[in-house]
């Protein structure tokens, strides 16, 4: 696929989790290397579209201030594979406690899904709390 495709896809992606969209963005922006001018206004783009996938923000910041964005690209998709957040919040939260989540964060999801003794509330937000409930 057109590096170019691949991030319109990206861009038009609606429900997906922030992980995903960060992995999505970073194979789709990897395309771009011969093209690295076309990289700032893409990743405009993908901010434009998901304003409040603060990973994206995050991704997309750490790229355009880097003297090397592929490096920093590679950079941060270890961080990612890295990020102990499920793992801390699995152990941060007390037995039996009831746990309120508002669509579908993934990295709370799957730090929590093994915990048979909570009991999840999911607030719809955008139409993506129904992927949430398995």
């Amino acid at each position: 696929m057109h590096p170019i495709e691949h991030l319109r896809y990206v861009a038009r992606a609606k429900g997906a989790d922030p992980v995903s969209l960060a992995y999505e963005t970073i194979n789709a922006l990897r395309g771009l290397r011969h093209e690295s001018a076309g990289i700032i206004l893409s990743m405009r783009r993908i901010v434009q579209r998901h304003s409040s996938v603060g990973k994206l923000w995050w991704l997309c910041s750490r790229v355009v201030n880097a003297p090397d964005p592929f490096e920093a690209m590679s950079r941060c998709e270890d961080e990612i594979n890295d990020d102990s957040t499920a793992s801390n919040l699995r152990a941060a939260i007390a037995d039996g406690s009831r746990v309120c989540v508002v669509g579908w964060p993934t990295t709370v999801l799957n730090g929590l899904a093994s915990r048979s003794d909570l009991k999840f509330f999911v607030v719809e937000s955008g139409g993506d709390g129904d992927s949430a409930v398995e």
